[in-house]
């Protein structure tokens, strides 16, 4: 018994790459040639590694290897490396990812060494850290430490609203 009529709108994931956070893009750059994504002037993006058409590299970061940033990801001032993956809605600002290493969800993370198969997600913050290992970062949890350090364990923290 209901109609709805849209016009002039596209369904997520279809909307024109250029239009995707104009105001995260203040630096000149340019699309990466295997992805399509945004890359910063001042970053360096080798071509083996894969930025998609959504995802942002800004600042002076480095991507090598076969480092991957998708989805509506955003890296700042960070080096990626290895196999590791920033993906969904992540940001990386600053810090160094390696290995295996999975930044993904909602997950904000600043300047954390993370390495191994270290997996960062939900809507976790991590800050000043080094995660290797195993660990598992998940939920609604907040970590930060000047010097703090995890290799193992799943931590997770669920919100009730």
């Amino acid at each position: 018994p209901h109609e709805v009529r849209l016009t002039n709108a596209l369904p997520e994931g279809y909307q024109d790459p250029e239009l995707v956070r104009p105001q995260l893009r203040k630096a000149p750059g340019k699309r990466h040639s295997n992805g399509g994504g945004w890359i910063d002037d001042r970053s360096k993006v080798d071509a083996c590694g894969y930025v998609g058409p959504r995802a942002i590299v800004a600042g002076a970061s480095t991507i090598t290897g076969n480092a991957r940033i998708d989805g509506h990801a955003y890296v700042q001032d960070a080096t990626i490396s290895g196999n590791a993956r920033v993906t969904d809605n992540a940001f990386v600002l600053g810090g160094t990812l390696t290995d295996s290493a999975v930044i993904k969800d909602q997950c904000f993370a600043q300047n954390n060494r993370i390495g191994g198969k270290a997996l960062l997600g939900g809507c976790s913050q991590v800050l000043n850290y080094k995660l290797g290992g195993t660990v598992r970062i998940l939920g609604d949890l907040v970590v930060y430490n000047e010097a703090g350090e995890c290799n193992n364990g799943e931590f997770k923290v669920h919100t009730q609203y």
